[in-house]
């Protein structure tokens, strides 16, 4: 395993920061963890595995049109949207969902390449815990769309933090079993290299 392929894990990794942490500031709620940042790290990990796995060759293009979607999405926010709150949610809720789906075809096709990590039992457990966070988010766009109008408001925004809590709480779970899994790749490769 040379030293160039020691890093991959790194940029997937990374990528995932900013994939799945949102740091927002003023009231269109831009993320200043840019998205676009993490599909360029996920674009160039997925680019540099291609050689050590073949089957996630198909995925670059998907991690490429993310690119080009969260730029884009960025810039309508910005410059289109921005007196539109329906039409912000309503992207928002479109942007969020397609991210969801990439992402998830990405992790799996990645927890599949068992040949990469000695570590099974860490993807094993990764995959577990994306499966609960998909959960939780789909509880949370379903309450935010439908359910929260329909509820006292001081109940719709204790239910909506317990899911925004749970879901970061189920992130930063997630991100320390990826990180073990990217430890090992390491320590695995630093073997290898010796």
């Amino acid at each position: 395993m040379s030293d160039r392929s020691v890093y991959i894990m790194g940029f997937l990794f990374f990528a995932l920061i900013f994939l799945l942490f949102d740091l927002t500031v003023t009231e269109l709620q831009i993320d200043i963890l840019f998205d676009f940042a993490g599909w360029a790290l996920m674009l160039a990990g997925l680019k540099s595995l291609k050689s050590k796995a073949k089957a996630l060759a198909p995925l670059q293009p998907v991690s490429a049109l993310m690119l080009v979607a969260s730029i884009l999405f960025v810039c309508a926010k910005v410059f289109v949207l921005s007196d539109q709150s329906s039409l912000v949610f309503a992207a928002d809720l479109i942007y969020s969902a397609l991210k969801i789906i990439a992402l998830t075809a990405i992790l799996f096709a990645v927890f599949k390449q068992k040949e990469l990590v000695r570590d099974t039992s860490s993807l094993y457990r990764a995959k577990n815990i994306w499966l609960i966070y998909l959960i939780l988010w789909a509880v949370y766009i379903v309450y935010a769309a439908f359910a929260a109008e329909n509820i006292v408001k001081a109940a719709a925004d204790a239910v909506t933090q317990i899911l925004v809590i749970s879901m970061i709480f189920i992130q930063v779970l997630f991100l320390i079993t990826v990180y073990k899994i990217k430890k090992v790749f390491v320590h695995d490769g630093m073997q290898k290299g010796r």
